[in-house]
């Protein structure tokens, strides 16, 4: 078992009624506990390596912690900066990794390694205390408007109605126009929707107190409710709000969300956008015994706690969106159970759906039919 495990997915399919859906984690979400007892510079060091999947977001949340414990200077706007770059990367692999196969084309591996060198180019201008150089820019533009698009960002972002997204899919061959266009084409659009609760914006100090409680870090509920927090979750626009209008929060809704938020990032990097350190960095907040560093990643919000004393972590707990989303009653659970179909159709349709909310660990999805008297067929 690796140190951030994975998901175990089972829809029992039933004839009428919801699905038997059951998601197990295998998660350590006390794996952060290999930090308590070391230092301050060797937690910071440790972080990114733990935890490799936005790794940058960990590093950045658990600094924030710190730094709010300890008075440090505050060096937002540069975090801000890594975390939007290092969304944009996650975002764009998911789409590159998944979406292919769904419409019928293969990866392509040098988009994969042009986002990478993309952002660490990124990474290294921002320690050197440089801006990237339109050059530099230039392959993940050219990777937007014509290998994913067909149009440029702000052309995405200024549209308003779901008729421009038909319009736009019909017409282009990109990646993500074959992907709206596959889902609206198999009557896919809607599936998956259900009731939603939005993550409320709470605050360090509201988290703090029950991030003290392990069962709580294992599955999270807020106010006795589960919760979303998610790119689908926080992105707003015209053209999402006339989609989610018509399909709810289904397969498409979410599709949109990630390519908005893509194109909301990469903007707001191009052009410098000192908006970004609100965006993606709320607050961090000192709570009784320690402190909360918040960091809004790819994902969802990550919630670090940290508790020192002196030079020496004495208490490290670590909340990701992945235990908001795959709760075992979350929106995950209740998307999945709303599937109808043969066995087949609807493994494929979850696969889509668990892929469009995207974990932070890898999962294992198994499907099987429920026969009439609620046994497995």
């Amino acid at each position: 078992m690796s140190l951030e495990g994975e998901l175990k997915i089972t829809i029992g399919v039933t004839e009428k009624g919801p699905n038997q859906v059951e998601i197990f984690s295998s998660r350590l979400v006390g794996a952060s506990r290999v930090l308590e007892g070391k230092t301050i510079d060797e937690v910071l060091y440790l972080l990114p390596k733990l935890f490799v999947v936005c790794g940058h977001a960990q590093h950045v949340a658990g600094y924030r912690a710190i730094a709010a414990l300890k008075g440090s200077e505050d060096h937002s706007s540069k975090q801000a900066q890594r975390i939007a770059m290092e969304s944009v990367k996650e975002h764009l692999w998911r789409m590159l990794l998944s979406w292919p196969e769904a419409v019928g084309l293969s990866q392509d591996p040098q988009a994969m390694r042009s986002v990478l060198q993309t952002q660490q180019a990124h990474t290294q201008a921002l320690v050197e205390g440089e801006g990237l150089s339109a050059e530099t820019w230039l392959p993940l533009h050219t990777m937007l408007e014509e290998y994913l698009l067909g149009v440029s960002p702000q052309t995405w972002l200024a549209w308003e109605r779901v008729e421009d997204l038909q319009q736009w899919a019909q017409r282009e061959t990109t990646l993500a126009a074959r992907m709206i266009n596959h889902v609206w084409g198999q009557g896919m659009a809607a599936v998956g929707a259900c009731a939603s609760n939005r993550l409320p914006a709470l605050s360090g100090e509201e988290l703090g107190r029950s991030m003290k409680n392990s069962d709580f870090l294992a599955q999270p509920m807020w106010q006795g409710q589960c919760c979303e927090s998610s790119c689908y979750s926080r992105t707003q626009s015209a053209l999402l709000t006339s989609v989610s209008q018509v399909y709810g929060h289904g397969l498409i809704s979410r599709l949109v969300a990630r390519l908005t938020e893509l194109c909301q990032l990469y903007e707001a990097l191009r052009t410098k956008d000192p908006s970004l350190s609100q965006r993606l960095l709320p607050a961090a907040a000192l709570v009784k015994d320690g402190a909360v560093g918040l960091v809004e990643a790819a994902r969802g919000r990550l919630a670090h706690r940290v508790e020192l004393a002196g030079e020496q972590v004495t208490s490290y707990r670590i909340l990701a969106p992945t235990e908001w989303n795959f709760h075992p009653a979350g929106v995950v659970a209740q998307s999945l159970s709303g599937l109808r179909g043969e066995v087949a159709t609807v493994q494929a349709q979850a696969h889509l759906l668990i892929q469009a909310v995207d974990p932070c660990v890898g999962y294992k999805l198994m499907v099987y039919e429920v026969g009439e008297e609620g046994g497995d067929v």
